[in-house]
């Protein structure tokens, strides 16, 4: 876990990847996803990020990108 960023694995063993596009679910495994983090999160088990360090980290990431 980094910067409380969880990953986030489906539990089912149903084939839900596109051939390559990863990390493509179907809508209800989506709203699962969604709901579980809210839960996560409103439970104290998840540590936010600020958002001054996503701009910083995205920021970063497309400078990445200009070389």
């Amino acid at each position: 876990m980094k910067n409380g960023n969880q990953t986030i694995e489906s539990k089912k063993v149903e084939n839900h990847v596109i051939d390559g596009a990863p990390c493509v679910y179907s809508t209800e495994e989506a709203k699962a996803m969604v709901l579980e983090r809210g839960r996560e999160i409103k439970a104290g088990r998840v540590k936010m990020i600020p958002h001054e360090e996503v701009m910083r980290e995205m920021e970063q990431l497309i400078a990445g990108y200009e070389d």
